[in-house]
């Protein structure tokens, strides 16, 4: 249910921006530029999120093997 909720309002805030986007009634040249910035937000979003989840992924595997070598050290003993 979490990533129904997750992906669901990601699609929903990315098409309701798109939809109003595309309604404005400004500038074509101002409306490109608002078009860029918001695929640009899209593709920062997606990278902060593969950046954190990568350093909690390391984060976890070092804590593993800390783990491994106080056992292994506390065997040894």
């Amino acid at each position: 249910m979490f990533r129904f909720v997750v992906w669901g309002g990601f699609f929903l805030a990315m098409s309701l921006t798109g939809w109003g986007l595309w309604r404005m009634e400004v500038n074509e040249t101002y409306k490109a530029f608002l078009g860029v910035s918001w695929l640009y937000l899209i593709t920062c979003s997606f990278t902060l999120a593969k950046t954190l989840r990568d350093k909690h992924e390391a984060d976890l595997s070092e804590a593993r093997l800390a783990g491994r070598a106080t056992v292994r050290d506390t065997d040894i003993e």
